[in-house]
């Protein structure tokens, strides 16, 4: 049996395999480890990196603008400090965190 892993898509799209799905962009999908890889580098989806906290796990909620940003830079959304509303990361939090890493 193939190891799953999570992947988030970054925009609406559809993938063919292992089976034919249409996947929407922040929503979240179990794929086996293989096809992830490829999908990772010919498609708009990456790994899921939730943010870990007090043993919880929490799903990454960024507005539009910093998903953007944080795109264009190439920067880990679960990187970055939240500041918005029940940690919500904002363009703010994206552009603090990319001059303190040099971007």
């Amino acid at each position: 049996m193939s190891k799953m892993v999570t992947v988030i898509a970054l925009r609406d799209t559809a993938i063919t395999k292992p089976e034919p799905i249409r996947i929407y962009k922040g929503e979240l999908y179990q794929l086996p480890e293989e096809w992830a890889e490829h999908y990772i580098e010919y498609m708009d989806v990456r790994l899921y990196s939730p943010k870990v906290e007090n043993k919880m796990i929490l799903p990454i909620v960024a507005n539009k603008n910093a998903m953007a940003l944080a795109e264009e830079l190439g920067i880990e959304l679960s990187l970055v400090e939240g500041t918005g509303n029940n940690g919500r990361i904002t363009k703010g939090d994206v552009e603090k965190y990319a001059k303190a890493v040099g971007l």
